[in-house]
């Protein structure tokens, strides 16, 4: 991960927004993970680590926010699943936990990214009207597909941050004039989910080893024009 901040930091002078996903804590824990990337982002102030209260004003319509999110075990079959991602095996918080108490630590991973975004969109959209959130993980079942088709109910609760989603849904209704548009990842095939008509939530294809830019948006002086190119 040390390699990969550093040619992120010295290739691009522009700032950089991100989250981290269930990939970057593997082989350590949620805190030593926070702490390296602290270290980078107080080297690079260009690198901004969302989730720690930003409201990045991006022209005079548009602001982003953002958490990294986790899949909170509560989408599909929940605590019934029999099927476990290699989170439970390489992160140190998830390891040597029962089914109860990975579930119960799942669920409070899934609140902390929802009461963070139910408590920072309100003060984003005394900004702004449109509103870009980035997180990790799908907040719909609808968006965490597999094979272009949902996640199957046994690996449901690991691809989908159901907390996250209802309280977007709670924010698209308290601000019907607003855009909403969610940016996440985490299950590696796209998608496009619209739940509400202000409410938008892209997810970006993946592959291992092959990093890509999955779209450019161009922001222009009073809003987000449309898509201009995906690869």
């Amino acid at each position: 991960m040390r390699r990969h901040f550093t040619d992120l930091a010295v290739s691009f002078s522009c700032p950089i927004y991100l989250t981290l996903g269930n990939h970057d804590f593997y082989g350590g824990s949620f805190d030593e993970v926070d702490r390296i990337v602290r270290e980078f982002c107080s080297t690079y102030p260009h690198l901004i680590h969302l989730g720690h209260g930003e409201i990045i004003t991006l022209n005079s319509e548009t602001a982003l926010i953002g958490h990294r999110g986790w899949a909170d075990g509560r989408a599909g079959l929940g605590s019934q699943s029999p099927f476990r991602l290699n989170d439970q095996r390489l992160i140190k918080d998830l390891t040597d936990l029962d089914t109860e108490a990975l579930f119960q630590k799942l669920g409070r991973l899934g609140d902390a990214s929802a009461d963070y975004i139910r408590t920072l969109a309100p003060k984003a959209f005394s900004r702004a009207k449109n509103l870009i959130v980035a997180t990790h993980v799908p907040p719909f079942p609808e968006a965490a597909l597999y094979q272009n088709k949902p996640s199957s109910p046994d690996h449901a609760p690991f691809f989908v941050n159901v907390a996250l989603g209802e309280a977007l849904l709670e924010i698209a209704a308290a601000h019907p004039e607003a855009g909403i548009s969610v940016l996440c990842g985490h299950t590696h095939h796209g998608a496009w989910y619209h739940p509400r008509p202000n409410l938008t939530v892209k997810v970006a294809h993946a592959a291992y080893a092959a990093p890509a830019i999955a779209e450019a948006i161009n922001l222009t002086p009073t809003g987000i024009s449309p898509r201009i190119a995906d690869t």
